[in-house]
């Protein structure tokens, strides 16, 4: 054990002390990287086969000649983020409350001294300022 402590930091932080290769944290980087940049370009892949897909289907349909979904109104948006805004525009926004109907809770001389008041309290404001949010982007978007 004292061998142990008594090593350099230089020498026992080398990885060719385990038998590895001197440049083993650069090979599971590269390694990681490559990984990255494949699930990159599989999800590239997957996206541009369903707007292809749905870009001839309009062609199809439309017979207009050549218009891409940026020129007719779609902003370019992958598919999958055309459905998940028509879904929330449709199911999630409408099912929002109001900005009236959420207010923060009744403050009294003795409920601040009370930890579940408290608690509730601020789970209540961080719902409200959650909302407002979810409500001010969406008028962004």
């Amino acid at each position: 054990r004292q061998w142990i402590h008594s090593l350099d930091e230089s020498v026992s932080n080398r990885p060719s002390v385990l038998g590895l290769p001197s440049n083993a944290e650069i090979m599971l980087r590269t390694r990681h990287s490559h990984d990255v940049v494949r699930q990159l370009m599989r999800l590239q892949v997957d996206v541009a086969d369903v707007i292809t897909a749905e870009d001839e289907a309009e062609e199809d349909e439309d017979g207009d000649d050549g218009a891409t979904s940026t020129e007719s109104g779609g902003g370019g948006a992958p598919a999958w983020m055309k459905e998940i805004w028509e879904t929330a525009s449709a199911q999630w926004l409408p099912a929002l409350p109001d900005r009236a109907e959420l207010k923060e809770l009744p403050r009294k001389k003795d409920s601040i001294k009370n930890p579940l008041f408290r608690a509730l309290n601020r789970e209540a404001l961080i719902g409200i300022g959650t909302l407002k949010h979810i409500l001010n982007t969406r008028r962004v978007v």
